[in-house]
């Protein structure tokens, strides 16, 4: 390797990391660095997926119901800091 290459290489170990209105940021090109978020449940059935909606067991606040396709329905949340939704839930038919 050359001197260049190795300097670079040193270099991505300095990152630095700073929190800017709540959001965690690198001083390598600037990104948010997303937060782990679990894999959604999976149900068979819809009265499943509507108990678990109403019983508030993840999350108080408002959630919303996606039919996706014929087999398959999904409970998310509204969009957090990332514009991303949470998928608690999905029901998938057994056929």
């Amino acid at each position: 390797m050359t001197k260049e290459a190795l300097q670079y290489v040193v270099g991505l170990g300095n990152a630095e990391v700073e929190e800017i209105n709540g959001q965690t940021y690198s001083n390598q090109q600037l990104h948010v660095v997303e937060e782990p978020t679990p894999r959604a449940l999976t149900v068979r059935s819809l009265s499943s997926l509507v108990d678990y909606a109403k019983s508030n067991f993840d999350t108080a606040e408002t959630i919303m119901i996606h039919i996706e396709s014929p087999t398959e329905v999904s409970l998310f949340t509204a969009l957090n800091g990332n514009c991303n939704r949470s998928k608690f839930v999905k029901a998938e038919a057994l056929i």
